[in-house]
């Protein structure tokens, strides 16, 4: 199920009902049915959308032979603006001051 927010998806829930077959009739791959996605989003400074949750939990088959077993978790919050001027030296020592 999605929730929107002014034309912005802010959440999306699904459950594949159905395998998913990958070209021509999953000779690349396919998806198997029960596979899980949640993608969620939230707005930040200057009107910008950033990805507050990701989760895959799928299964299935790569080019027939190979099995694949997907489960990815990814949160983030706290997003703040920085300078466009910041420099790699500078964001790396933001990244190892941080708590």
């Amino acid at each position: 199920m999605g929730r929107y927010c002014r034309g912005k998806i802010v959440r999306f829930d699904a459950t594949l009902t159905d395998n998913v077959n990958i070209g021509w009739g999953g000779i690349l791959g396919h998806i198997n049915k029960g596979g899980h996605f949640v993608l969620g989003q939230t707005t930040v400074a200057n009107g910008k959308w950033k990805l507050t949750t990701l989760i895959l939990e799928a299964t299935g088959k790569l080019l027939i032979f190979k099995s694949i077993n997907l489960k990815q978790r990814q949160f983030g919050s706290d997003y703040k603006s920085l300078p466009p001027t910041l420099s790699i030296a500078e964001a790396v020592d933001l990244l190892k001051r941080a708590p």
